[in-house]
């Protein structure tokens, strides 16, 4: 940190957790409806070569730039108090509140700017300056290569921009296709994506797609030709555009309600593009495979323990297998159309907020009785 000012005067802050987390102490508290402004000046170095941990979301790789997280975010405050934590270098780093974004990106004139949100641009010899601006979003993200082609398709007054190396244009197209058909079952089926824009950005992480709002990354690996985890990793991560962008939740604690919640959702895109024999193949091979992989093993726990408290192995099979099945009994229990209901109403409920483990159990409690949630909970979520 170069420098900090509080309201125009320099302050000293206090850092914690290993220097990832700083603190400012106000003289006077602020008051409900007052405002303070904060200036920070800063540089960061951005890797270049692989890390363990973090899936090489943040860095410089194949000539693609991606700065997820790349500024300071003022934590949640609960009735738990700050959310400041260190997440493990596994599952999403993030917890945080909605906020209004407007962002300039000053990049060499060769570079194409994805971003969160939506931007014009203008050109300055040999430098181009973006004004992005979002609407109601939780965090900001920005990828960039010199590299990236582009195609776009309509969808319900939303244009959905697919950013691809040029070599990898028919398997975008395909990646393209599926985001305009999971906008339309996500939407129809949850409430109306409210947004103008949907990117979708093809860089070298080594997970299999990431979700920021208004944007969604995919591993380059997907866009090697024949990859059958595709289409599910792209409709996964654009149903995170619902449970997780509009919908928040504590997503190093209480992973599986972003996503296991999430992971069921792609179940429902399934249904809705190739009908019940799609649904049943994914939940077999999504969900309860992933389970097997732990279950009936030491490795088997309850699924609503915090991201740290897994492995990278017991985090996949749990998280997005036994917990994710606890959303497929729900929705046997209730039968699709109350299913339907159940999500909406949590949708409607949360949305640009967050929710919490009881808030969501009470939102299937309004279409199914409360005790046979309690047991549907007990039976895949609170017991190891």
């Amino acid at each position: 940190m170069q420098s900090v000012k509080m309201n125009g005067q320099a302050v000293t802050p206090q850092y914690e957790l290993g220097k990832s987390a700083m603190r400012i102490d106000l003289s006077q508290p602020l008051l409900p409806g007052e405002a303070i402004d904060f200036e920070l000046a800063y540089a960061t170095q951005v890797p270049t070569r692989s890390v363990t941990y973090g899936y090489d979301q943040f860095g410089f790789f194949n000539n693609i730039l991606t700065l997820p997280n790349f500024y300071p975010i003022i934590p949640v405050y609960d009735d738990e108090g700050w959310s400041v934590e260190a997440a493990p270098g596994w599952g999403d780093a993030v917890f945080s509140d909605t906020a209004l974004y407007q962002v300039n990106v000053t990049a060499p004139a060769d570079q194409v700017v994805v971003t969160s949100g939506v931007c014009d641009r203008a050109g300055h010899d040999t430098t181009t300056v973006w004004h992005c601006v979002s609407g109601p979003m939780r965090d900001f993200m920005i990828a960039m290569s010199s590299a990236y082609g582009m195609s776009s398709q309509m969808v319900d007054g939303t244009r959905i921009n697919s950013y691809y190396l040029k070599k990898d244009a028919d398997e975008a197209q395909t990646s393209l296709e599926t985001t305009v058909d999971a906008v339309k079952s996500y939407s129809q089926r949850i409430g109306p994506y409210p947004f103008s824009e949907l990117d979708l950005a093809e860089t070298p992480t080594t997970a299999l797609g990431i979700e920021y709002p208004g944007l969604v990354v995919l591993a380059q690996d997907l866009y090697e030709g024949g990859q059958t985890t595709q289409e599910g990793a792209t409709a996964h991560e654009v149903a995170h555009q619902w449970w997780y962008s509009l919908v928040g939740d504590n997503q190093v604690d209480d992973p599986w309600l972003d996503e296991a919640f999430t992971q069921f959702t792609t179940a429902l895109y399934y249904l809705d593009r190739y009908g019940p024999n799609g649904f049943d193949g994914y939940v077999q091979q999504g969900l309860v495979s992933r389970y097997d992989r732990v279950k009936d093993t030491e490795d088997d726990k309850r699924g609503d323990l915090p991201v740290a408290a897994y492995s990278p192995r017991q985090y996949g099979a749990i998280v997005y297998g036994k917990d994710a099945l606890f959303f497929n009994a729900l929705y046997e229990k209730m039968g699709d159309e109350k299913f339907n209901r159940f999500m909406q109403t949590y949708f409607e409920q949360y949305r640009y907020g967050i929710a919490y483990v009881n808030d969501l159990l009470a939102a299937a409690e309004m279409q199914l009785d409360k005790k046979t949630v309690e047991e549907l909970y007990q039976e895949w979520i609170a017991t190891p």
